[in-house]
């Protein structure tokens, strides 16, 4: 694992509100299911052809590592590894209790997701309004003689 060093990093704001999204899952009634790295053994995929869709073990803790050290550059790094962590949880049966799990977190991951980037948008906008309405309220004004 890497940590980012003067490259560009995750905004301190938006990382924390990821770290926020991220606690909820760990410590809920099921957060157990993917605290831990995922481990292809368990799915029972091993010498599957699903084998190779396990590129990149991940589980709840190492997200968290990832944002306390600022290996994300941005936001959608969160998001794209929540995502793939679901996935995994996706490859158990149906009816497997970790696939219910999955969905149900990956429903609820999209629905506050969707919010969060949202509510980030807007506030860009606002600071970018407010910006443009600051320089333009600092030009010289020509006099006139």
């Amino acid at each position: 694992m890497k940590v980012v060093l003067n490259e560009q990093r995750m905004d301190r704001y938006q990382k924390m509100q990821c770290w926020v999204i991220l606690k909820r899952f760990m410590v809920g009634r099921d957060g157990w299911a993917f605290n831990k790295t995922v481990d292809p053994k368990k799915l029972g995929i091993v010498g599957n052809k699903c084998e190779s869709v396990l590129l990149k073990p991940i589980g709840f803790e190492d997200i968290e590592s990832k944002l306390h050290k600022f290996v994300y550059s941005g936001p959608h790094e969160f998001a794209n590894d929540m995502r793939l962590l679901f996935s995994y949880g996706f490859m158990y049966p149906q009816r497997d209790q970790i696939h219910r799990i999955a969905r149900r977190f990956s429903e609820s991951f999209e629905i506050t997701w969707k919010a969060l980037t949202e509510k980030w948008s807007t506030e860009e906008r606002r600071r970018n309004k407010i910006f443009k309405r600051g320089r333009m309220n600092n030009k010289a004004v020509p006099q006139k003689f």
